[in-house]
Parts: structure tokens; C-alpha cells; sequence
């Protein structure tokens, strides 16, 4: 019930046409009116209404809001009605409890619908992927908690603000207002639910990788995402509470659309400007460049966001819209609500004020990046499209954000001096106005951008010594370390003092496959060979595939015959100048997630085929469906397998950080091995992005410590780059949420994504292109730089035999690749050398992919595609004295640019003749131009197997200091 009653209707009042009602009342005869209508005009209540007459010529009443000249006009006492009770608004009480039951039982049963239709709970506000519920929380809490709160919130909130309405407002302000109650019901639900689920894991805090402060912003920021699901299925309720909702009777008998007092909406809204400029700072941290996904966001003025990071010009005109927006909005909200209002109306109007400018603000700065363009690289896409996504789900979560300020905002001002004193409001107004501008000009000059992970300025880590190079050779594989460098760029580099670039192949020779036939091998035998001709065509890195299967096949039993492949696969690297990224692979979670003989899956899907990744005895599916959707990572076991992981089921993810301590240990004081891949590819799982964002990032960071607990304890051990990517969101989409700032502080830390822009992600399927190929290395790089860490490219290939791929693109789209590393002078490990006919990359297939290919099922080598690989072997330099500043290459043909000023410590003596740069071919390259270089000479590398493809070529080794280039063909 409503603490309000309806006003007097003055049929000169021009509010009255808003209604698209006669604003003169009809006369009681009158063809058509109800009884109680014409009761209502002869002075009588209608049913549910004041006792007190209320058409035209009674006589106001206090209660009646004819004469509003103080605080109790907006906060005297209920009306009551001849029953003594608390009386609804006039016709209110006929439909707003119709049109709020409604309400909610459209909302369970679009909750049910959705869960049942969408099992990867990608776009359903409730996921139930079909696995049953177990006694862990996580597995019951969203039917237990999530979905009864959602139909609660939203049957009682728009009950509250129906009840309030006058009789007469229009169908589509009940389809707006309901829709925004919806979403925000959703996202306060989403908030409450993930605050209960996440608790077990914050209170590890930061020493879980999940410090507070930051892990408070994130549930907050996440619940964006449930807004936009919100969003999209929140008209349905709201339509169905406009069809419960009859105006019809309360228009005819002439009471107005309209309240009769003014929202005094400008002052509030004003209010929280001044709070946006003082928060400003703090939200530079935590939401758009702050944000996990700052990277996809513009800088400066393009950002239009009430933050430090838009600059003053955007600060500004952001917090001129946010305000703007959300007056006009709460004054629509209370302009249809009867006085005097209750406080549930006003704190609801503030709070879905709060919403709409949040998405007001975001399609704002969609409108100036779609006429202005984006500071993200990139062309020939529709990154508008996931851009805009991304925006919206932040402006909403904003929205929740200042929700509690906007709706105490419009509370407050309830209680203030008489309405006929507007212009003081509006001197106020201005006055506050005037001090947010003042607050931002100060505010942003001290603002110096988002800190990286390790802080502004860690110490390099110590190394192990120096290596002594022989004479005219190139230097063998040394230690590698992340160098910060005086402008605030993170590379790889060695103790030499030089930038490393690695350029590699992956390799999965030590992986272990589910066999869909057992007597058709999953791989190819490793060996020494392998190294050599990787070596051949100019490589020096390998990103090694390990499984943790094979390291531990039952709880604790470390396979020391594992390790013993994976240090000769070292060894035999180490011989041909190769490094080596040791990568815990895993390809949908496990070998047990195919599915059995007699599976049945529903329309849309189809059975599972086994992969690589967890032994059995860490995998838990509770009967998931073994039905993949669009993909293998969308297969509902596969979901329920790595959420379980997640949340440390049967400490199944303590046991990997226990395998992670022990290979460190292993390897602790080996400079070939470069460092550890955490995780290939790790899924998003039932509850993206609190999995794939908070609990990803915490078993990031538990690792990281096991890792550097082995290192210590080893002879020699030093602290070796630690390579982590992103959830497997990023290889399909190009874009990811990243985990919370904060994190970890480990100075060794290299941003790894897997970039298969215009390759195998899911838009290609369509045929759309949301995301690049030059936009997706942009987006690493911009995310890199947000980290304070380097980038490396664990993955990127494309395959002809992909039906996503038009014929004949496949060496256009490498080179295109090729072209993008160059330019952001990186590295990177290209998929995959060598494939057997069992893998189920290809199973059964005529052959298997890869540089180097086999004839199927019996293994028959084929020859490689040279012209396809051609950009792979392009000339590049392998590591530079100082830091790079331009690489261009073209075949044979590169020029290098760099300097040795502005560099960053390491742990050594800086070495200026550690030039080493790779060209391909049998003819011996010569020097085209160069200045700021000396004693250079070539060694030659020879041909691998030239059978199988032409390789060879050349290292040109020499000394640079100063700024310097060098040209070669």
C-alpha cells in the first residue's frame, strides 16, 4: 500500500495533455463510465481509494496535495480510506497489485524458460546446465537464493511504484519504469548472490590473489553483465504489467496523467554530480580504464566517463550527462507518481534514475566513438558491436553503483523547503554544480594513470651468471627476465641488457589425448630432430605441452617419468638454441567429457568427443550433459568440470599448484626453460566472470607462490617469468574480463592471450569479424600495458581445413599476423608443429595439421606448406642490445630500429654486441643501410629436413650502441 492520494485535477493544468486525456472531466451521464466512476464524479470514492471526495469543486484537503507548500505535503500521514487502512492511489488499488503478481510470475517463468533454453547460461539470468546439485553451495545457491530473490525484488519494487502511480499514467511510463526495475532487481539480486558465493574465497584475501578492495569493485562492476541479460528479457514482465494496467477509467473521469507537485529532480541530481567529482579519482581505478576490461576502452576525452582518466574535458561533460540524465529520468518517474509520495517512490525513482544514466552514458559514448572513432587500432570490423556490449554492461553496473547515493539523494531532498522556493534549489544547485567542476579541474592533474601489478618501479630479480659467449657464435639460450624500461614499457629481456623476441611454434608431442581409436596414436614420437628443424626455420622458443594427466595420475603421485620427458625435450632444445615455456595444456577440461555410446542430446548439440587436460580423478561432472553447444568450452560438463575446479573441489586446483611447485623445483636455476604457462585456455564455467575473472586470478596467484616456494628451495632457482591468459572467452571473442587488480605483485608476470582473430572465433561462424586480426594484438597490447607486463602470443594459426576460412586466406590472414607482431615488436608461438592422426584437433580426418603434416590414419610425413608458413620464417631480430623501437620484415628483407638509452636495470652487465637477428634462406644477407652498428657478421644455420620444405638461413650478430638501425636482404 501507498502513503499517497490522488491530487485535484485543474483542467487548465497543461501537465494534464500529457495523459492524452480530456483535462476537462466528462459529465457523470456519460455513456460508458463504470459506477464507480460516475460515484467518483458525483464526489464518492471509487473502491480502494481515499474517503475523501476528490473531483471536481471538492474541497482540497491536506491530504489531498492541493496545497503543497511545505515538508508535510510530501510527508504527512497515509490517507486512509473508509476502512481505516492505508489507501492506495485513485484506481490504483483495482490494478496495481494485478499488474505487480503478474509481474512476478512472468519473471519466474521467463527465469525457467531461459534456463531451460540457453543450458550455458550465457544469456539466462538463472544457468542450469543440467548437472544436479551437490552439497557444495555453489551448486544450489542461484535456485536457492538468486532466482526467488530476482521474482521477489521485482514484485516488490513494482508493486511500491504502481501502488504510488496515478490511476491515469500511461501504459508505456508503467513499460519503462518496470523494465528499469527489472534490471535492477536482477543486478541487486546478482550482487546479494555473489557476495554469498564468493565468501569462502575472499576470506583467503590477498593472499588468494583476491585483496578486498579491488574484489569489492569487481562483484560490483560484474553485475553489469547480469544487467544486460536484464536488459533483453526485462520487457517481457514489463509489457505484461502495462497490459494488468488500465488508465482507461481514471482518464475518462479527468484525473490527470500528472502529479501537481513539481519532482524538484535538479537539486539531487546536482548532489551526486558533486559526489561523481569527488569519487572521480577512485573510479579511474576501479571502472573504464580501471576496469577488467580497461583495455577496450578510449582514453582522454573519447571516454566520456565521470573519471580522472577522461581528462577534465570528459570528466566533465560526463558528469554533466550522468547528472542530466538522471534528473530527467527521476523527474519522468515522479511526475506520474501522486503526492504526497511516499519514500519507497522517491528512493525508487533516485535508484532507476541512477540505472538509465549509467545506460544513457554508455550509448552517449558509443555515439561520440561511432562518429570520432577509438584510440583502440584497428579496421574492418564490427568492434562497435562488442564495444557497445562491453560499455553497456559497465554503464549499468555504474548505474548499481550510484543507485544508493541517487536514491538517498531524492530522498533527502524530499524533506527540504517549500516547493515555491525553486529558485533557491536552483541557486543550489549551481553552486554544486560550479564546486564538481572545481573538484575536477584539481582532481585531474594529479592523475597519473592505473598502477601496474608489481608497482612503478620493482627491483630486477637476480640471475643466474652471466653467460660466456664464444667468439662469432651466437650466444646460447641464457636467462630471460621482464626488464621495465624508463618509459614505463614491460619487455623481455636478458641479462645482456637486450630485448629478447620469441618467435616459436607450439609443441604437443608430450600431450596426453583422449583416444577415440586406440590403435591410431594422438601424437607423434619427440625427438632431437623435432628441435633441429624447428631450429631450421629460425624459431627460437617452444611453448612445450604438458598434461596434468600424465604429471599426476592418481592425488599426490607425481609420474617422475613425466618430468624425465619433459627435461630431455629441455636438453634437446637447449642444444639447438631453442627456450622452452613449459604450458599446463588442457583442451575442454579432460579426456572424460566424451560422451557414451548411448547419449542422447537435445536440438541444437551434439555428443562430445574426449580431449586433454585434468586426470579423471579431479574431474567432476554430476551428470552434466556430454552434449557440446556451438562449441566443446560450451558443453554443460565441461562447464560443471572447471567450475568445480574453480572452487577447489576435492582440492583438486590445490593439487595443480602442488604440480606447478614440483616442476619449479625442477627446473628452478634452468635458463632455457623461459617460464610457466599456468593454464591453456582456461574456461569461463557456470558463473563467468566471478570464475573466469575473481577464481581464475586466485589460482593464479596461489600458483605463482607455489611456483616461487619450489624456486627458493632449489640450488640456483631464480624467479622465471610466469605467462597467464586470460579465460578461453578471449580465443573466441578477442576480449575477456581480466581478474581484480591486485591480484598479484609478482614483477615477473607476461600477459599470454590466444589470439584467433578472424580464425576459429565463434563470429567467423556467422560470417561477421567483431574483433580483427590487427585490433585483437591492439586489444593484447593495451591490456598488457594496463598489467604492466609484457605480451606474448601463446597461440594464433589458421587452418584451411576450418569451413570458418574462405579458401585462399590462409597465407593472407598469417602475413596480416606476422605484420601485427612486428609493429608491437613481440613475440609469439604459433599452433602447432606436429599433430597425429589420433588428435582430436582432427580425428578422423584424411590428415593432420600443422607445420609439419602427416597422411592419415598411417602417419605418412607430407610435405610442408611453404608459401602458407612462408611469413612464419620471416627474418626478425632475435634479441637487440637496449630496447627495439621499429621492426620491419618482409621475407628476407628487415629493418631494425632501437636504442640503448632509457633502459631498465637488469641483473648484469649490459652487453651492446648482443645484436642477433635471424634471416632466412641459403644466400647470405647483406647489410642494405645501418648506422650505430659495428662488427657485424653472419653464421649460417643449416637446412632442417629439405625434403619436407625448403629452411635454413642466417643469424647476423653484432654490436649497437646509441640509437641505431640496420637494413637487411
Amino acid at each position: 500500500m501507498n502513503d499517497s492520494t490522488a491530487g485535484p485535477v485543474d483542467p487548465d493544468d497543461e501537465r494534464a495533455k500529457d495523459s492524452g486525456s480530456e483535462s476537462a472531466v466528462r459529465p457523470a451521464a456519460d455513456a460508458g463510465l463504470d459506477p464507480d466512476v460516475i460515484a467518483f464524479l458525483d464526489g464518492a470514492p471509487i473502491p480502494g481509494m481515499s474517503g475523501a471526495p476528490t473531483g471536481p469543486g471538492a474541497p482540497a484537503s491536506p491530504s489531498s496535495g492541493a496545497a503543497l507548500d511545505g515538508p508535510a505535503a510530501l510527508d504527512g500521514p497515509p490517507a486512509l480510506g473508509a476502512d481505516g487502512g492505508e489507501a492506495d492511489g485513485a484506481g490504483a488499488g483495482r490494478h496495481h497489485a494485478r499488474a505487480s503478481w503478474g509481474v512476478a510470475v512472468t519473471m519466474m517463468i521467463v527465469i525457467v524458460a531461459a534456463a531451460l533454453l540457453d543450458p550455458s547460461g550465457l544469456a539466462a539470468p538463472v544457468a542450469w546446465t543440467g548437472a544436479r546439485p551437490g552439497w557444495q553451495p555453489w551448486t544450489w545457491l542461484q535456485y536457492a537464493v538468486l532466482a526467488p530473490l530476482i521474482v521477489a525484488l521485482v514484485w516488490w519494487w513494482t508493486r511500491r511504484l504502481l501502488a504510488g502511480a496515478t490511476p491515469a499514467a500511461p501504459r508505456g511510463w508503467v513499460v519503462s519504469r518496470v523494465w528499469l526495475v527489472v534490471i535492477l532487481a536482477m543486478m541487486v539480486a546478482k550482487l546479494v548472490y555473489s557476495v554469498l558465493l564468493m565468501a569462502p574465497a575472499l576470506a583467503g584475501g590477498s593472499g588468494a590473489g583476491l585483496p578486498p578492495g579491488p574484489s569489492a569493485a569487481y562483484l560490483v562492476w560484474a553485475t553489469g553483465f547480469t544487467g544486460i541479460k536484464a536488459s533483453m528479457l526485462g520487457w517481457i514482465p514489463a509489457i505484461v504489467a502495462a497490459l494488468l494496467w488500465h488508465p482507461t477509467a481514471a482518464r475518462r473521469a479527468g484525473v490527470s496523467a500528472l502529479a501537481p507537485e513539481p519532482s524538484r529532480a535538479l537539486l539531487p541530481a546536482a548532489g551526486v554530480a558533486l559526489v561523481l567529482a569527488v569519487v572521480g579519482g577512485w573510479l579511474a581505478g576501479y571502472w573504464w580504464t580501471g576496469s577488467p576490461v580497461g583495455y577496450a576502452h578510449s582514453s582522454g576525452w573519447k571516454l566520456l566517463a565521470p573519471t580522472s582518466a577522461a581528462g577534465r574535458a570528459g570528466e566533465v561533460a560526463a558528469i554533466l550527462i550522468v547528472a542530466g540524465l538522471l534528473a530527467r529520468s527521476a523527474r519522468h518517474t515522479l511526475r506520474r507518481v501522486q503526492v504526497p509520495r511516499g519514500s519507497a517512490p522517491r528512493l525508487l525513482a533516485g535508484a532507476l534514475g541512477a540505472l538509465a544514466a549509467g545506460i544513457g552514458l554508455a550509448l552517449v559514448e558509443s555515439f561520440v566513438q561511432l562518429l570520432f572513432g577509438t584510440d583502440v587500432a584497428g579496421s574492418d570490423d564490427l568492434w562497435i558491436l562488442p564495444s557497445t556490449y562491453l560499455r553497456l554492461a559497465e554503464g549499468m553496473s555504474f548505474g548499481l553503483l550510484l543507485a544508493p547515493v541517487a536514491a538517498l539523494g531524492f530522498w533527502l531532498v524530499a524533506r527540504a523547503p517549500r516547493p515555491q522556493w525553486s529558485w533557491a534549489f536552483g541557486l543550489a544547485a549551481a553552486a554544486v554544480g560550479v564546486g564538481a567542476v572545481f573538484i575536477v579541474v584539481r582532481q585531474t592533474e594529479a592523475y597519473s594513470g592505473v598502477p601496474p601489478l608489481a608497482g612503478s618501479d620493482p627491483a630486477p630479480v637476480e640471475l643466474p651468471p652471466q653467460l660466456v659467449t664464444v667468439p662469432d657464435e651466437p650466444a646460447p639460450p641464457g636467462p630471460i627476465t621482464v626488464r621495465r624500461d624508463d618509459d614505463g614499457s614491460a619487455v623481455l629481456a636478458d641479462q645482456r641488457g637486450a630485448q629478447v623476441i620469441l618467435r616459436g611454434i607450439n609443441v604437443n608431442q608430450l600431450g596426453d589425448y583422449y583416444a577415440a581409436d586406440p590403435e591410431v596414436p594422438t601424437v607423434e614420437p619427440l625427438t632431437e630432430q623435432d628441435f633441429a628443424d624447428i631450429a631450421a626455420m629460425g624459431f627460437n622458443a617452444v611453448r612445450l605441452v604438458l598434461s596434468w594427466s600424465a604429471l599426476e595420475p592418481e592425488p599426490g603421485q607425481i609420474d617422475v617419468r613425466e618430468i624425465d620427458r619433459a627435461k630431455q625435450a629441455v636438453a634437446w632444445a637447449r642444444e639447438h638454441g631453442i627456450h622452452i615455456v613449459l604450458d599446463m595444456h588442457q583442451d575442454a577440461w579432460a579426456k572424460g567429457v566424451v560422451a557414451p555410446p548411448d547419449a542422447q542430446c537435445r536440438a541444437g548439440t551434439t555428443p562430445m568427443t574426449g580431449w586433454d587436460g585434468a586426470p579423471e580423478w579431479a574431474s567432476h561432472y554430476d551428470d552434466a550433459p556430454a552434449c557440446q553447444f556451438t562449441g566443446r568450452d560450451l558443453a554443460p560438463n565441461v562447464l560443471r568440470g572447471f567450475t568445480s575446479f574453480y572452487y577447489d573441489r576435492d582440492e583438486a586446483r590445490d593439487h595443480l599448484i602442488a604440480v606447478w611447485g614440483r616442476l619449479a623445483r625442477e627446473f628452478a636455476g634452468d635458463p632455457t626453460v623461459v617460464g610457466y604457462d599456468l593454464l591453456n585456455e582456461p574456461a569461463f564455467a557456470e558463473q563467468a566472470p566471478l570464475t573466469s575473472g575473481m577464481l581464475l586470478g586466485s589460482y593464479h596467484a596461489r600458483a605463482i607462490q607455489a611456483i616461487r616456494a619450489g624456486e627458493r628451495t632449489a640450488p640456483g632457482g631464480y624467479p622465471h617469468p610466469i605467462f597467464l591468459e586470460p579465460s578461453i572467452w578471449w580465443s573466441g571473442f578477442g576480449v575477456d574480463p581480466l581478474p581484480p587488480r591486485g591480484f598479484t605483485t609478482d614483477s615477473q608476470v607476461v600477459f599470454s592471450p590466444h589470439l584467433y582473430n578472424e580464425s576459429i572465433t565463434m563470429d567467423q561462424s556467422v560470417g561477421m569479424t567483431t574483433v580483427s586480426i590487427e585490433r585483437g594484438y591492439a586489444l593484447a597490447a593495451r591490456a598488457a600495458a594496463g598489467w604492466g607486463t609484457p605480451l606474448w602470443v601463446g597461440e594464433w594459426g589458421f587452418f584451411d581445413g576450418d569451413a570458418s576460412l574462405p579458401s585462399g586466406q590462409t597465407g593472407q590472414r598469417t602475413a596480416r599476423s606476422a605484420a601485427a607482431e612486428d609493429q608491437l615488436r613481440i613475440g609469439s608461438a604459433a599452433w602447432v608443429w606436429k599433430q597425429g592422426c589420433g588428435d582430436p584437433h582432427h580425428y578422423p580426418s584424411t590428415e593432420a595439421g600443422g607445420i609439419r603434416r602427416v597422411a592419415c590414419p598411417q602417419g605418412t610425413p607430407l610435405k610442408t606448406q611453404s608459401v602458407r608458413y612462408a611469413p612464419l620464417s620471416r627474418a626478425y631480430p632475435r634479441t637487440a642490445p637496449g630496447r627495439l623501437l621499429a621492426i620491419e620484415a618482409d621475407g628476407r628483407r628487415v629493418q631494425v630500429d632501437g636504442t640503448t638509452s632509457g633502459v631498465g636495470p637488469v641483473d648484469g652487465l649490459p652487453d651492446e654486441c648482443a645484436l642477433d637477428i635471424w634471416v632466412p634462406g641459403t644466400t647470405q644477407p647483406t647489410v642494405v643501410d645501418s648506422y650505430g652498428v659495428t662488427e657485424l657478421r653472419s653464421v649460417e644455420v643449416p637446412e632442417g629436413s629439405a625434403w619436407q620444405d625448403p629452411s635454413g638461413g642466417w643469424r647476423v650478430i653484432g654490436c649497437a650502441t646509441g640509437d641505431y638501425r640496420v637494413t637487411l636482404s
